[in-house]
């Protein structure tokens, strides 16, 4: 699941967090612990972009060029 904040018409933050369904096939929020492999290979591949990811409990944050 992206999150965007904007500054008027630029982007001021973007995120992102690890979903899943479940049983019922319902789509929910996965912790970012649970989700260790699935970012060490984003994290990996942004490294290669020039980037790097700052993982929280949560959400994701990805660093903007400025």
């Amino acid at each position: 699941m992206a999150r965007l904040t904007f500054a008027g018409r630029t982007i001021a933050s973007a995120g992102f967090r690890f979903v899943r369904h479940n049983a019922a096939n319902e789509t929910v929020p996965s912790r970012t612990a649970d989700e260790t492999a699935v970012l060490d290979a984003l994290a990996a591949a942004a490294a290669r972009l020039g980037t790097s990811l700052r993982p929280g409990e949560a959400w994701v944050e990805v660093p903007l060029a400025k």
